[in-house]
């Protein structure tokens, strides 16, 4: 993936942008679009923008919640539910034991209280 180069004015204010900021960004953008679009009820909006930014970074945990926040929100409780056990809670990427939750990871799941909510 090339660099891209972001200017200011002046010359010696350029910075440089590599592909991990191109990524993080897609994810934060992402993030945004899918909250806003689920607080407007826009679920095709907030689908599509949480599996871009899965699409983008697989390993990352927003894309993840923001998945379930979807299904959530349109009443696959269930679904909801079995994707963020097996993707988020008891995930491990290199094929070992779970990693441990982020404190963040922990708050929402404590505040959205998805894992008691499914049938």
């Amino acid at each position: 993936m090339p660099w891209l180069l972001v200017g200011a004015p002046e010359p010696t204010q350029v910075a440089i942008i590599g592909p991990v900021d191109l990524v993080c960004a897609t994810v934060d953008v992402a993030h945004v679009v899918t909250t806003h679009a689920l607080a407007t009820g826009d679920l095709t909006a907030a689908r599509a923008a949480a599996q871009l930014a899965q699409l983008a970074a697989p390993y990352e945990e927003i894309p993840r919640l923001d998945l379930v926040a979807v299904w959530a929100a349109d009443g696959h409780l269930e679904d909801s539910e079995a994707y963020l056990r097996g993707q988020v809670c008891n995930r491990s990427d290199d094929g070992g034991l779970p990693e441990d939750l982020s404190q963040r990871t922990q708050a929402i799941l404590r505040n959205r209280q998805w894992l008691s909510r499914a049938g």
